[in-house]
């Protein structure tokens, strides 16, 4: 009986063709990673700061919003104001202001939906001598109103 042993020169082990990670390739993952994990800060604090925003951001739509509307209650030929809502007539058209949900609403012949104001919690319009007194109350409990008075007579 003779015992046969084989040699194989191919090891298994090492395989020469394989494409492995080199040194570089490691060295651009890791900077990669380390730039993503130097502006995790940054972005988290940039998004905590957009919260802080909207109560200026609500000051600064109800200035364009205030000065839009006196200009359109002027220049209309007839002023209805009643508590939710507000209805002018300008040259054959009517125009709606109204709440609707938490934003401020105007709807032309009762076709569209202009979002004049966000975030607004209450709404009230008021008839004074000659015109028109609004009210608005944002989700942060601030206050805003202004009169506007015309030549014009209220309807009634």
């Amino acid at each position: 009986m003779s015992l046969k042993i084989t040699i194989n020169k191919k090891s298994k082990f090492v395989n020469l063709s394989s494409n492995g990670f080199t040194l570089l390739e490691a060295l651009l993952g890791l900077a990669a990673f380390s730039m993503m994990a130097a502006l995790l800060p940054l972005s988290v604090q940039v998004i905590s700061n957009v919260d802080d925003n909207k109560p200026r951001l609500q000051a600064m739509e109800w200035e364009i919003f205030s000065t839009q509307v006196k200009k359109e209650i002027r220049m209309s030929e007839k002023i209805e104001p009643m508590t939710n809502r507000l209805v002018l007539t300008k040259d054959s058209e009517s125009i709606l202001y109204e709440q609707y949900e938490n934003k401020l609403r105007r709807k032309v012949n009762g076709t569209g939906n202009e979002v004049l104001l966000q975030n607004v919690n209450h709404v009230q319009f008021d008839k004074i001598k000659n015109g028109v007194l609004i009210k608005v109350e944002d989700i942060w409990s601030n206050h805003y109103s202004f009169a506007v008075q015309t030549f014009i007579q209220l309807g009634s």
